[in-house]
């Protein structure tokens, strides 16, 4: 059990030039001294940033089996989705038993799962938008890559754009 596991958060270095905690590391170190022990994260401060997770190998967000191979990964990824994919992550995460809140509730929330059957057309619409969205996507990637500026303001912009594409294709295809 690591009790007050916020103060391994530090884990990688700061964007100020800070550098990572000891602490940190030492957890990550007795993680993978005992892979077969249970994990327990007991803090009361939540996490406001993706990178103050770092420490949390055990909670398999990232790693064999999931859609990330390591942490700085998952966390880049979720930084560039803004601040709704962390609000998701924590939604997620309480959902699956993972993490409790008495500051994160979902009280007065509602969810309604819907489903549709796609005929052919339908289907071959959402594909055809699905590969222009990854090609924009790749471009964007290969953009910034070229002319070196801080990104985030761009990514936030293409993910806003495409949630809002993507509802408006299922509330038209619904």
């Amino acid at each position: 059990m690591f009790d007050e596991a916020h103060r391994a958060k530090n884990l990688a270095p700061s964007d100020r030039g800070g550098k990572g905690t000891k602490t940190g590391e030492m957890v990550l170190a007795i993680q993978a001294m005992l892979p077969n022990a249970r994990v327990l994260y007991v803090s009361a401060t939540a996490a406001a940033e993706v990178k103050d997770l770092g420490y949390m190998s055990r909670l398999g967000l990232w790693g064999r089996g999931t859609p990330f191979p390591d942490f700085s990964t998952f966390a880049a990824r979720i930084d560039r989705a803004g601040v709704g994919a962390m609000e998701l992550l924590a939604m997620d995460m309480k959902a699956r038993g993972m993490f409790v809140s008495r500051m994160l509730a979902f009280t007065g929330c509602s969810f309604e799962v819907r489903s549709c059957v796609l005929d052919r057309r339908n289907e071959a619409l959402y594909d055809e938008a699905v590969l222009f969205w990854e090609e924009l996507l790749t471009s964007l990637e290969k953009a910034v890559e070229l002319t070196g500026r801080d990104p985030s303001h761009l990514y936030r912009l293409y993910w806003g754009a495409h949630q809002s594409f993507f509802k408006q294709v299922i509330l038209q295809i619904i």
